[in-house]
């Protein structure tokens, strides 16, 4: 079948509407991609918009939890600040090598002809005064073991690297010759 064409307007050209066919042919599909467009932006908008009411939700559920974990925060400081003064005070109340460490290593080094007048200790330096009385061996000798018995202590050795021999000399005591001695032990810094 043909078609049949009458043109009442002879002036005017035929290719007016032909245009106006065609745009009226793809009509469709431009109201169908407006719709498309439209859907897919207020899809993206909805989204979005439920994107930022879960934040606000968020923001306003933290607004509670705020001062609490403030509160945490300061907590943690703190307890590291106190964490710092226990050590320090544990390091001030606890001293690495006590009083009695130090006797038992003095004790156990002594022979049985060395005793003890006076005693001095304090962290960096013992002062031992004392006397020997000969025995089987002679006084210095004894005294020398004394000093090799004391280096042998590994715990005294830790904490008084270096023995010295201050002073002794020849005396009398309760009628018997003794030798008096005196020994600095001092820490090396």
């Amino acid at each position: 079948m043909k078609k049949i064409t009458i043109n009442l307007n002879p002036k005017k050209s035929d290719t007016f509407n032909q245009g106006l066919e065609k745009v009226l042919d793809y009509t469709p599909l431009l109201v169908f991609l407006v719709i498309f467009f439209a859907l897919v932006t207020g899809s993206i908008g909805l989204l979005s918009s439920a994107k930022a009411n879960k934040y606000n939700s968020y923001k306003s559920i933290w607004k509670k939890w705020e001062p609490k974990n403030n509160k945490l925060v300061e907590i943690k400081r703190s307890l590291s600040g106190l964490k710092k003064e226990f050590h320090k005070t544990e390091k001030a109340t606890n001293p690495r090598y006590t009083g009695v460490t130090l006797l038992n290593g003095l004790f156990s080094a002594l022979p049985k002809n060395i005793w003890f007048k006076n005693l001095r200790f304090d962290q960096k330096m013992v002062s031992i005064e004392g006397y020997i009385v000969e025995w089987d061996k002679d006084s210095l000798t004894s005294l020398e073991n004394f000093i090799e018995n004391l280096k042998t202590d590994k715990r005294f050795l830790e904490e008084f690297q270096k023995i010295d021999i201050k002073d002794t000399k020849k005396t009398g005591f309760n009628g018997v010759e003794v030798t008096q001695f005196i020994i600095e032990c001092k820490k090396l810094d």
